[in-house]
């Protein structure tokens, strides 16, 4: 005879560990992204470092400076935003209607050669 909490256990095991493996490489895969933006911002500054050095000799306040380097990062940052955000929300709606979801709405947003119900 076994517990309520050791059936649990052996049940939601598989599925307890393919969650910690997501997020794992969910956190793995935003390192790599600020990794990766780190070094475009660094490249960027490279190329950008005597126009800087000019920028700063005539008086340009660090504000200035801060603003022009920033101002790249922003830009990707909007430019991630926006293809990222409605990419996952089509994604989402996509395979909820590909795992039998019961929303109305998910079914209609699929291309009508996915709308076939086999009979």
């Amino acid at each position: 005879m076994k517990t309520l909490q050791t059936q649990l256990d052996e049940t939601l095991g598989a599925e307890r560990l393919t969650a910690s493996l997501s997020a794992a490489f969910a956190g793995l895969a935003t390192v790599l992204a600020a990794v990766g933006v780190s070094g475009v911002l660094a490249l960027v500054v490279a190329r950008r470092t005597k126009e800087i050095g000019v920028r700063v000799a005539l008086g340009a306040s660090r504000i200035t400076v801060l603003w022009m380097v920033l101002r790249k990062a922003l830009t990707l940052l909007a430019v991630g935003l926006a293809v990222g955000i409605p990419c996952a929300y089509g994604r989402h709606d996509w395979s909820g209607a590909c795992t039998n979801s019961r929303s109305g709405t998910a079914l209609t947003r699929l291309p009508r050669s996915y709308r076939r119900v086999p009979g």
